[in-house]
């Protein structure tokens, strides 16, 4: 009983006096102070906690991991489960390496077989991917945007809770040619603004919109800081202009190296161009827009009722 007492009282300065039997450390980690398992990390040695709950705590430089023993949830989904956490809240940040399953698998103190499912679940839900022979990273997570919502960018990032931001890349008065002409119902040569710009969602390059307006319809478009405006609320609080009716298309291609410049993704990295057409209420083409999303940030949805 001395013997227990001094094990009990050694533990009181965790905050905690255990009750119930001191669990050995792992044999394998008990000499091993320091484990560096990404980007040369110290990692302090293992320390885990019993609870009444039946819970154990396993801590690490930047890894928490809560096992529940009295759960009905298979050991690989709760594993599964605490890496998620890590992903979603930013602590593992997009493209880093995570570490390996035999590093997991000592610092959570399950199995390979355990860590090999729980990280097959999140490939699988695209929080991370592999690459053969470097490893597992972490994936940029994937922005969902609904059909209806690509009329406007930042109504579409600010229900979201992501804070939307804009570059202008070029805005300039031109006589329309063909294609444009064509798309806006106007005359070759008719006078047309060209905005260009970069959007960014949370500081990261999202999409490059390319839009023409008609000068006559739009006019005073070049008095406006479109680097913080919405052209949306432009239109209809300082133009009186609604849209009331939009055609789009959705089509897959990929970067060239001035839209990979932009986007800070490589050359021929896929992108999702979307086309719109929007009409005021009176069927006249007010918009001819052109923007290319990053293919690996977003996920388009739509949902239909029958």
């Amino acid at each position: 009983m001395r013997g227990r007492r001094e094990g009990v009282e050694g533990r009181r300065g965790e905050g905690r006096i255990l009750k119930g039997p001191i669990r050995p450390e792992p044999p394998e980690l008990d000499k091993r102070e320091n484990l560096d398992i990404i980007n040369n990390t110290t990692i302090p040695s293992y320390q885990y906690t019993t609870f009444r709950l039946g819970c154990i705590l396993t801590r690490r430089k930047g890894l928490l991991f809560v096992k529940n023993e009295e759960t009905s949830r298979p050991l690989y989904v709760q594993v599964q489960a605490n890496l998620a956490k890590f992903i979603t809240s930013g602590e593992w940040a997009p493209g880093m390496k995570i570490p390996s399953e035999r590093d997991l698998s000592r610092i959570l103190g399950v199995s390979r077989v355990t860590v090999r499912q729980a990280i097959a679940v999140l490939v699988e839900d695209g929080l991370l991917y592999r690459v053969h022979g470097k490893g597992t990273f972490v994936a940029k997570p994937k922005i969902e945007v609904d059909a209806r919502d690509l009329i406007s960018f930042t109504s579409s990032m600010l229900r979201r809770g992501i804070q939307p931001s804009a570059r202008v890349l070029e805005f300039s008065r031109i006589p329309a040619s063909r294609g444009v002409a064509e798309a806006l119902n106007v005359e070759v040569g008719h006078q047309v603004y060209l905005v260009r710009r970069l959007r960014l969602a949370n500081n990261l390059p999202l999409v490059i919109e390319r839009s023409y307006f008609p000068a006559d319809l739009c006019a005073g478009m070049e008095k406006a800081d479109l680097a913080t405006v919405s052209i949306r609320r432009l239109l209809c609080d300082q133009m009186g202009i609604s849209l009331k009716r939009v055609h789009q298309s959705l089509e897959a291609v990929v970067a060239t190296e001035e839209e990979a410049r932009l986007l800070a993704v490589p050359p021929g990295f896929p992108l999702m161009l979307i086309i719109r057409l929007g009409y005021d209420a009176k069927g006249q083409v007010v918009e001819y827009s052109k923007d290319l999303y990053r293919g690996d940030c977003s996920r388009f949805i739509s949902e239909l009722e029958l």
